[in-house]
Formats: structure tokens, C-alpha cells, sequence
């Protein structure tokens, strides 16, 4: 059996705290689709640093949407300057694709490289 994987690399600025949906990285999911998305993430703001990794269980049933299967959960703790401590990530499904969303801080220019992968079955 062999697998499939869709890989999306992006950079992202955010400057507060509200959710940023990082629609540049979405991957599509094609119908009767299933499988894992990752999201690796790099931050920087000033001199701190701050890496974190998040994946989960995704899926989209034919013609219907594309959802998360229970939570998206942190592979790697996120490690890193206390600075960006608040700083978080998570996937989310938005129409039939699964996006990464950022969430900065407020009043902080934080920049995110993103790579976002789902590695799925044909």
C-alpha cells in the first residue's frame, strides 16, 4: 500500500491575539478522504524563538466536508523564549480543506514559518 502526502510551506504575520486562519498553507481533501495532518511551526519575534508541532485525525465523506476527528493535539511540546509562551496553534476544517490557525499575541509582531502536511492513503 502506498501513501499520499499534500505539503504546503507559508509564512504568516500576526501582531495580536485574535486566530489567524493561515488559508495560504489549506490543503483540500478530496472525497471519501481520510487521514493525518501536521502542522510544524517556527515563530520569531525580536530575538525570541519558539517551535511547536500539532496533528490529528482528519476526514471528508464524499461530496460533504472536511472535519477533525476528535482534537488536534500537541506532538511537540512547544519549546522556546518565555516571550512567546502564550503564542498557539492548532488545524482547523474550513470548507473542504484543513487549515493551520495561529494565534499571537497582543501588541507583539510575531512571524510564523508553517509547513503543513497531510499524508493520506490513494
Amino acid at each position: 500500500m502506498s501513501l499520499e502526502r499534500s505539503v504546503q510551506v507559508k509564512q504568516v504575520t500576526t501582531s495580536d491575539a485574535t486566530p489567524t486562519n493561515v488559508s495560504t498553507a489549506a490543503i483540500t481533501l478530496g472525497d471519501d478522504r481520510e487521514g493525518y495532518a501536521e502542522c510544524v511551526l517556527v515563530l520569531k519575534s525580536g530575538s525570541d524563538v519558539k517551535t511547536m508541532k500539532v496533528g490529528g485525525t482528519v476526514k471528508r465523506a464524499a461530496a460533504g466536508a472536511a472535519s477533525i476527528v476528535g482534537t488536534i493535539q500537541s506532538i511537540l511540546t512547544a519549546q522556546g523564549d518565555v516571550g512567546l509562551a502564550a503564542a498557539i496553534a492548532t488545524l482547523v476544517a474550513s470548507g473542504n480543506t484543513v487549515v493551520p490557525q495561529v494565534t499571537g499575541i497582543a501588541a507583539t509582531t510575531i512571524i510564523w514559518d508553517v509547513w503543513h502536511t497531510i499524508t493520506f492513503k490513494p
